[in-house]
């Protein structure tokens, strides 16, 4: 950010005062991405006093918050709700008629942190000197020009590979410092628990009568605790659907609905809580923004890592169903990832949590198998550079598709940041072993295909530097690259975890820095070059974890003496 913003200066009477620095951000998705957005914010004024920053954001979503987002803003621009636009121009002037007041404001940048065409417009509109994030060309074409919002728009957007948290991406690319987040007066008895059994989808939602079972194990096991029910206008149904249930009846002078309350309030009762419990939505990123203890199950379309609170020692418990995560357009008759999560698994992970003084001595290592079954508990934690991790704290059956995205956030971290993570090996079964040994022979061929881009990117550059190009040997090398494009692309039918790796390459090719023929094709050059140490980054981690494995299951079968 310090490269990105610069000063302007005036000149007033040969004193020469330097400009503020305007930074503007745009956030037009729902509330919980809004207080991540803040989370990511933080120390940016304490390191950059001088930077006045602007948010444009939703008006239905910003204005519940205000009390949040004005500590993190200078100005906050309201946009309309751009759905009820009756087609695209009349979209864009609902935007440009939601700019008057920054209209002849010109940002030293501008970070767009959603990735829909609404923000991508908002981002092509906004006059800035430096832009992050999707915006578009003249033409309508999609740019994206740094390496942050590229990895979002081909592996976060796409898929189910990620394993990085969010705000942790955002601080990369607003260029915050990573600093742990940890649990705030662990100690302090304040004799509630927080609930929120609602969120904004159905498939991340538990039906009541599963909230009405773990109400009723808090309320009889710790009788010193009063229960608090948030939730929004939408949810009352739902809670009263809850609040009804005979078996609640004897415990209903402790058991207190907030359901319809505003956010602010609501936020009030979150932060003199000794445990929060929701599904992931915005409850849980209010939890870690005031820094207490929460419990999340995550279900549905909900990814783990990716959307985790950012916070040390946050619980995640969520299910192991093949399906699980989902994407939102995907169709679903019976939600088998809720029935995998039981109330009595949640039930004891609560009891666990309560029962410790200090959220580092919470253990499940030894929970009944029966609860662990078809479910995992997750625990956070901060590496030393500030990035958010999620252990398993039960045992369970390795994804392929979790495995590999663990290493590909190791392959990332180093070659975006120079970070180098490290995660333990894993128990691998024989039909995992046999995957990964398919998915190295597609690394192979990926990194040979990376390399004859290259090749033939430096033989453009060789010729176009000649006194007299030939202008039939570059359509000639061009015609090449293309061609390796193509098998690039059609290597991921065959190898389904390369997909992300291949995603990645596609995004930075089609966002090539440069004007003229040189510049496009050393910036092939560094873009194929790339594509290649990803992949033999990833060979040799998969090839180690391989050996570690096969080395181990020699050592278990091996007598003892």
């Amino acid at each position: 950010m310090k490269e990105a913003l610069q000063i302007t200066e005036v000149d007033n009477d040969n004193i020469i005062v330097p400009a503020p620095k305007k930074l503007a951000i745009i956030q037009l998705s729902r509330l919980g991405d809004l207080v991540q957005t803040c989370i990511s914010m933080e120390g940016l004024k304490t390191s950059n006093p001088d930077i006045q920053t602007t948010l444009f954001a939703r008006k239905k979503f910003a204005r519940p918050l205000m009390f949040i987002l004005k500590d993190f803003f200078d100005e906050i621009i309201l946009l309309p709700n751009l759905n009820e636009a009756k087609d695209t121009i009349d979209g864009h002037r609902l935007l440009l008629d939601s700019l008057n007041q920054v209209k002849n404001t010109t940002f030293n940048a501008c970070i767009n942190l959603s990735y829909s065409k609404s923000s991508g417009w908002l981002t092509t509109f906004l006059k800035s000197n430096y832009k992050l994030g999707l915006s578009y060309n003249t033409d309508g074409e999609v740019i994206i020009p740094d390496k942050w919002s590229q990895y979002i728009y081909s592996v976060v957007m796409r898929g189910t590979f990620n394993k990085i948290n969010l705000v942790n991406i955002f601080q990369k690319i607003i260029g915050t410092n990573a600093e742990p987040r940890v649990i705030t007066n662990p100690n302090n008895n304040y004799n509630r628990i927080t609930i929120n059994p609602f969120s904004s989808s159905e498939k991340k939602n538990w039906k009541p009568n599963k909230w009405v079972e773990i109400i009723f194990k808090i309320a009889k096991k710790h009788r010193e605790k009063t229960v608090a029910i948030i939730g929004g206008k939408n949810d009352r149904h739902m809670a009263k659907v809850i609040e009804e249930s005979p078996i609640l009846a004897p415990f209903r002078s402790r058991i207190n609905f907030h359901v319809g309350n505003t956010l602010q309030e609501n936020s009030q009762i979150i932060k003199s809580s000794d445990l929060i419990i929701s599904h992931d939505s915005l409850t849980a990123h209010m939890a870690s923004f005031y820094k207490r203890p929460n419990i999340i199950i995550s279900l549905g379309t909900v990814r783990v890592e990716e959307t985790a609170p950012f916070l040390e020692n946050s619980f995640l418990i969520s299910p192991t169903t093949n399906c699980f995560p989902c994407f939102p357009n995907d169709q679903c008759s019976d939600y088998k990832c809720h029935a995998d999560v039981s109330y009595q698994l949640v039930s004891e992970v609560i009891d666990r949590v309560l029962n410790e003084t200090s959220m580092e001595n919470v253990s499940f290592k030894d929970l009944p198998v029966f609860l662990t079954s078809s479910a995992q508990v997750f625990k956070t934690k901060f590496s030393s550079e500030g990035l958010l991790t999620t252990t398993s704290m039960t045992e369970t059956t390795l994804k392929a598709k979790n495995l590999f995205g663990s290493l590909l956030r190791v392959a990332t971290l180093f070659l975006h940041q120079n970070i180098e993570e490290t995660i333990p090996f894993p128990r691998i079964s024989r039909e995992l072993h046999q995957d990964f040994l398919q998915t190295l022979l597609g690394l192979q061929h990926l990194y040979e295909l990376a390399e004859f881009g290259k090749k033939y990117s430096r033989f453009i550059l060789e010729e176009v530097t000649k006194t007299t190009p030939n202008l039939v040997e570059i359509k000639s090398y061009s015609t090449k690259i293309d061609e390796i494009d193509h098998l690039q692309n059609l290597l991921s039918k065959t190898y389904s975890l390369l997909i992300p790796v291949i995603e990645i390459h596609t995004v930075k090719k089609a966002n090539l820095i440069g004007n003229n023929i040189v510049e496009l094709t050393e910036s092939s050059f560094w873009c194929y070059d790339q594509c290649s140490k990803m992949c033999s980054i990833l060979y040799d981690l998969i090839e180690n974890t391989l050996a570690e494995s096969k080395h181990n299951l020699a050592q278990s079968r091996t007598p003892e003496v």
